[in-house]
């Protein structure tokens, strides 16, 4: 055992394994020099593989990943005025506002009333706090509002008021059917408490929205916020949630035959929903009357007061045709498509790279991560070539607006023609 394992000692340490003969300890130093110079020029191609890769890398980097910025031009930006303080980029904040977007007086515009009543809860809604809390106090200062005042309305939701919900088939169903048929405070006693809470601001809303514009303004901190940043979708839910509202109020005044207050509640609805959220003339029908499938609902409610009640007057009907004719007119479409053109843009134009992109929605990123510097500069690295997007947008954008001139009310309808 113990020689067995001395022979594997010296055959593995023996300090002259060629048995002494220098001749032999040449020809294997030399085979292995022979390797060594096969392996370095492997190694070599593979370095020079490498550094060609990096270099092919970089420029693809800058030349297709990095960003290529939005160039001013007829294919590209579509209007060359008004320019940034650089020069070297549209303005499509003042241009929506200047081109698109008329000029009210403060004094004309119902929303101001809806604001000062209402205050921070248009723009932060209770199921959550606002991303961006400079846009009310920017709207404020726009429409000459004090952003400190106290308020003198708050809206509500009237789901914890409603009663029979299962036998109605739904919460849901429920509400629908509170908005499109009268009712009686008897039916729903709990909406006593309810109406009287937001009654108020309703009778707020109800006078504004009988000014003759209604319109809640485009606005920004910096010239480099995107314009997309001035709108919010919060506020745009909180008006859907007080149409609802004034409707079914205004079923309620029908189901206890209160023609006068029927009629001017769902009138208020109506026209608040064209002021703000309809906005679109989206399909002109034969006639040459814009064609609104959502506002129809609207309409076929506030009709329906002219034969559910007997307090009509002759006095009243005549009131009630002028109203009629007298609703805000509807958005143009080409001016419609032109926010939503001159708004995308805007986004592609600032955002090129996606560093530029996080910049412009920082309060809109409630994950921290994303905050993280070390991630911003990492994903400000990566971008796009503006130019070829804003190319694409404007083709489709194109093709969308034909597209629409084409359809017929009917096929909108049947696209469309959701329950509002």
């Amino acid at each position: 055992m113990s020689s067995d394992y001395s022979r594997q000692y010296n055959d593995q340490y023996d300090p002259a394994p060629y048995g002494g003969d220098p001749r032999a300890e040449r020809r294997a130093l030399s085979e292995e020099k022979k390797g060594c110079s096969c392996g370095c020029a492997c190694g070599l191609g593979c370095l020079t593989i490498i550094v060609i890769l990096i270099i092919l890398s970089l420029i693809f980097y800058y030349t297709c990943v990095k960003g290529v910025p939005l160039q001013v031009g007829a294919d590209t930006t579509v209007i060359t005025e008004p320019l940034k303080a650089d020069g070297k980029a549209v303005d499509f904040f003042k241009a929506i506002n200047e081109t698109v977007l008329p000029e009210i007086p403060n004094e004309e515009n119902g929303f101001k009333d809806v604001l000062a009543a209402y205050g921070k809860e248009i723009f932060a809604p209770k199921h959550g706090p606002a991303a961006r809390p400079w846009l009310y106090e920017e709207t404020c200062r726009e429409l000459d509002v004090d952003p400190h005042a106290a308020t003198t309305a708050e809206y509500e939701s009237p789901e914890k008021y409603l009663t029979g919900v299962q036998e109605a088939g739904g919460l849901d169903a429920l509400r629908f059917q509170l908005t499109t048929a009268p009712w009686k405070i008897e039916d729903q006693p709990k909406m006593k408490d309810w109406l009287e809470k937001v009654g108020p601001g309703l009778d707020i809303a109800r006078r504004a929205a009988m000014k003759k514009h209604y319109h809640i303004p485009l606005v920004r901190q910096l010239e480099k916020d995107l314009c997309l940043t001035g709108i919010s979708t919060d506020t745009a839910f909180w008006h859907l949630n007080l149409i609802e509202a004034l409707r079914i109020r205004g079923m309620m005044a029908l189901g206890q035959n209160d023609a006068e207050n029927a009629w001017q509640d769902l009138l208020a609805a109506q026209r608040l929903y064209r002021q703000t959220i309809g906005g679109l003339e989206i399909v002109t029908s034969q006639t040459g009357t814009p064609f609104h499938p959502a506002e129809a609902r609207l309409t076929d409610a506030l009709l329906q007061t002219l034969t559910a009640t007997d307090k009509w007057t002759p006095e009243l009907l005549t009131r009630a045709e002028d109203d009629l004719k007298n609703l805000p007119d509807w958005l143009p479409r080409k001016d419609s498509i032109k926010i939503m053109r001159f708004i995308a843009l805007d986004a592609i134009g600032s955002a090129h790279n996606f560093g530029a992109l996080l910049d412009a929605l920082a309060g809109d990123i409630p994950d921290p991560t994303l905050k993280d510097p070390g991630f911003r500069h990492s994903i400000g690295a990566i971008g796009f070539n503006a130019n070829i997007l804003a190319k694409r947008l404007n083709e489709k954008l194109d093709d969308f607006e034909k597209k629409l001139d084409a359809i017929t009310p009917k096929e909108l309808l049947d696209e469309f023609g959701g329950d509002l």
